[in-house]
């Protein structure tokens, strides 16, 4: 509020005088005597250069700030794919050789407890996977056969220049389902019908391309005995190499009923020299 004081006997119309007097028009509409007799009559109300640049400040800083437009997700997934081939390819060429044992638990209605399988695999850029059986609890008959199946079938294909159920732009298309900060939730869907191939989801890491964890249904049946399974397969950072640190699938098993099996890794112990 301007006080009595400060406008002296012009009063309101004094004040109004006096800011239209410092206005662009004003300095330039008043006569030089007559600017000088006024300014030298108020000289408290000279208006400092400081105070104009805060209030200029303000008006910016209370400014409603135009958002950035959000990314474009056909662009997102397209550059996610990209690193995520990248990454596949690069890892093929540099993984070491390693060993880990990996522990295969089946359990059904059939079986009073579990049937667990320990087993050793090992890996050699030039010869792919090898699976060596250390110990058996209660695995037998049909349940022994299919678990020799599985595990013959992952030796087979790690020989293959890609393997059947890789995620890729030759397997898959991409949509993107949701974005958390640097991940991205894909949804995968088959280009053809396998076995291997899931329907459901791939998580992926922005700008690494690294895969995190798989997840859906096969797109068809797995064998005469084995109805399509639900899977999940969860993946580690080891020494920067993504391998799977676990895998479970549901599936119906013909004469045996539902049926889950789960396959835990332990270390992965890499060869001497492993960077």
């Amino acid at each position: 509020m301007i006080s009595g004081k400060r406008l002296g006997s012009h009063g309101t119309l004094g004040w109004i005088y006096e800011k239209w007097a410092y206005s662009a028009v004003g300095r330039f509409s008043l006569s030089r005597s007559r600017k000088c007799q006024y300014f030298a009559r108020y000289p408290k109300t000279v208006a400092s250069p400081l105070s104009v640049l805060s209030v200029s400040v303000l008006v910016l800083a209370l400014s409603p700030q135009r958002k950035p437009p959000p990314p474009d997700p056909v662009s997102l997934v397209s550059k996610a794919v990209l690193e995520m081939e990248a990454a596949r390819r690069s890892q093929k060429r540099l993984l070491p050789p390693y060993r880990v044992i990996k522990r295969y638990t089946v359990k059904t209605s059939k079986l009073k407890t579990p049937a667990i399988l320990e087993v050793l695999w090992t890996y050699n850029p030039k010869t792919g996977k090898r699976f060596e059986v250390r110990s058996n609890q209660n695995a037998s008959g049909f349940t022994l056969w299919a678990l020799m199946e599985v595990m013959k079938k992952e030796e087979q294909n790690s020989r293959l220049e890609q393997e059947p159920g890789s995620i890729t732009s030759d397997h898959y298309t991409f949509q993107l389902a949701s974005r958390e900060q640097n991940k991205l939730k894909l949804r995968i869907t088959p280009r053809t019908k396998g076995k291997y191939l899931l329907n459901g989801y791939a998580f992926v890491l922005a700008n690494s391309g690294a895969v995190t964890r798989v997840e859906g249904t096969t797109s068809n049946r797995l064998s005469f005995w084995v109805s399509e399974a639900a899977i999940e397969q969860d993946f580690g950072n080891f020494k920067n190499f993504w391998l799977a640190t676990k895998t479970t699938s549901s599936a119906w098993v013909r004469f045996v009923g539902p049926t889950n099996l789960t396959i835990e890794a332990g270390e992965y112990q890499f060869a001497n020299g492993t960077p």
